[in-house]
């Protein structure tokens, strides 16, 4: 990452190629139908190591030094119900759709991951551009 950042590459822009990255993995993984495609796979998600490290720092800055414990204790709490959540909601919809739907389920296990990464993707990408266009409109035009 120190490469990153002395090339001017930003903590948003490294956290969006990670989700990107493991957004497109999960869709990938979706339709893997042999050993092979799945280690493929997994060499093309390692980019999503970049994610969370550029996550954290930005969230850093959103709270004060005293507060980053709360704040990362919260989310690892998050992470792991979200991890205990998704699980009983896939267990129980396999169960309910009958083990005929086996395809059917994973994939959309791995759709659903893909589409929350996109969510927070466009997310960020519209947060900066507001920020983008706050900051332009306040600079007062120069006159010729």
């Amino acid at each position: 990452m120190p490469i990153a950042f002395a090339l001017g590459v930003t903590d948003v822009v490294l956290a969006i190629i990670g989700i990107l990255c493991s957004s497109l993995g999960y869709l990938f993984t979706a339709g893997v139908r042999k050993t092979w495609q799945m280690y493929a796979i997994s060499s093309f998600q390692g980019t999503e190591a970049v994610m969370v490290p550029s996550i954290h720092s930005m969230m850093s800055k959103y709270v004060g030094k005293e507060e980053q414990g709360a704040l990362f204790s919260f989310v690892s709490s998050v992470e792991a119900f979200a991890t205990i959540l998704g699980s009983a909601i896939f267990i129980n919809l396999y169960n309910i759709l009958h083990q005929d739907t086996y395809f059917f389920m994973a994939v959309l296990s791995f759709v659903a991951g893909a589409l929350l990464c996109l969510i927070w993707i466009i997310e960020k990408w519209t947060r900066r551009r507001h920020q983008h266009q706050t900051t332009s409109t306040d600079e007062e035009p120069k006159s010729p």
